[in-house]
């Protein structure tokens, strides 16, 4: 689903779902999936047209489509896709597989980018990606060339790392696997887009920004060592190693939109200094996400209960208050929870908060869920501040990419009604409706 303006000529914005809302975990499952969910929402959103998705392959998938004995049904999945009018344009390679079992939690970090196995299934996701492209492209040759984004946690998760050298040896694989990406002969090129999330080894896009300092310096000295020229390595990591910008994690860390939009973005970054180190990135992907929220938390015991009572066993639901005198974070409800039970002076300074955001993803079109707020004020912040500056599209595309993966976790309390597709719909028809007001057109 591609997007233009009359005043941005060559501009274009891809619009699409991700498929991590679908429990997929065999090639069975995920043609399935989409013929259940992706088809029909296709038919209503765009019944002669075409719908962008978001592809999200479990491991074993991505080893076996990337494997000579998964070639004819490589082939034949992208023959489906394109026939079924699907544009798959974007990745996400963050979840390894397992994604909707209980007792994920902070495990859907695992493997750590200093494990052999995240490169090896970040570069099957990748040559996926280049097989459904060219086959997408054959049945629409006039397309943009634009670019492939692969979304990536930042590394591994916070509380693990006790050394300065395992975030090293995650930069070095991510060299490893940009280095990769920037040889392959495709369409379009592909970006390598790290993802900050609270408690994540960045967990906010300005820590993410100092961390792809290490991550691009090291890919540069990887592409030199295969024989690129300094100035080539430059240029060749900037244009395949970014940021996946989550509307969800950015607000839930208090971000100011049009700063995190600037950093992601590489906007408003220059080098104090001509000493300074290169900041060689490029935006990937905005993943268009929203999360819950309580203001004045003290004052609202119902609230409270409400959202201390969605704990459940499969996803992090991380949660910050804002608080300009404490740094009050926990890893998940249940540990705010034992806080609050003790009554001592670290849980009065939470309930004296003015507000909690818990990394809770809700449907991006709702302001409330039940008697809890969301932020998708901060989304809509989010993508007006991209949409209003398309020069600093690296491939002259926006990606966005719309990703609640908790529908199947959901209380039904504030659960809005219908079935998966109708909710879907909405939340997509939310995101184009923000489009057109700031003067998009489907193309």
């Amino acid at each position: 689903m591609a997007w233009i303006h009359p005043d941005h000529p060559g501009r274009r914005v891809r619009l699409g779902y991700c498929t991590n809302v679908l429990p997929v975990e065999t090639l069975p499952d995920l043609r399935r999936a989409l013929t259940d969910v992706a088809v029909p929402l296709r038919e209503r959103l765009q019944p002669d047209g075409v719908l962008g998705i978001g592809l999200h392959l479990p491991a074993t998938l991505a080893a076996f489509l990337a494997s000579p004995e998964g070639s004819s049904d490589l082939h034949e999945l992208g023959q489906w896709l394109a026939q079924s009018g699907f544009d798959p344009f974007t990745y996400n390679a963050f979840p390894f597989g397992g994604f909707h079992q209980d007792g994920l939690k902070e495990n859907v970090y695992r493997p750590t980018w200093s494990e052999v196995a995240r490169e090896q299934y970040t570069l099957d996701v990748a040559a996926v990606a280049c097989s459904l492209v060219d086959a997408c492209r054959d049945t629409r040759p006039d397309e943009p060339r634009g670019h492939l984004s692969i979304s990536t946690h930042p590394g591994s998760y916070g509380p693990w790392i006790t050394d300065r050298s395992e975030l090293t040896a995650c930069a070095d694989a991510m060299a490893r696997v940009v280095a990769q990406l920037a040889q392959l002969s495709t369409p379009a090129p592909l970006v390598l887009a790290l993802e900050a999330e609270p408690f994540a080894s960045s967990s906010n896009t300005q820590a993410l920004v100092e961390y792809l300092v290490v991550a691009s310096s090291a890919t540069e000295r990887e592409l030199m060592r295969l024989g690129s020229s300094p100035d080539r390595a430059t240029e060749l990591t900037a244009r395949h190693l970014g940021v996946c910008l989550d509307a969800c994690h950015s607000a839930v860390e208090f971000e100011d939109p049009a700063r995190a939009w600037a950093l992601s973005s590489a906007t408003a970054l220059t080098p104090a200094s001509k000493n300074s180190p290169a900041l060689n990135y490029c935006l990937g992907k905005v993943q268009f996400s929203s999360a819950l929220t309580l203001h004045e938390p003290g004052a609202d015991p119902e609230g409270r209960e409400l959202l201390l009572g969605m704990s459940e066993p499969r996803y992090l639901h991380q949660i910050r208050a804002q608080s300009p005198a404490d740094d009050l974070a926990q890893p998940d409800l249940p540990a705010l929870s034992a806080v609050l039970k003790r009554g001592d002076e670290l849980a009065d300074s939470w309930l004296a908060a003015p507000e909690w955001r818990c990394h809770f993803h809700v449907p991006v079109d709702l302001e409330r869920y039940g008697s809890l707020g969301t932020t998708r004020a901060h989304a809509d912040a989010l993508l007006s501040q991209a949409l209003a500056q398309p020069a600093t599209w690296p491939s002259g595309e926006l990606h966005v990419e719309v990703e609640t993966y908790t529908w199947s976790v959901l209380p039904s309390e504030g659960r809005p009604a219908g079935s998966l597709v109708d909710g879907l719909e909405r939340e997509l028809r939310h995101v184009e409706r923000l489009l057109t007001a700031a003067g998009w057109s489907p193309s």
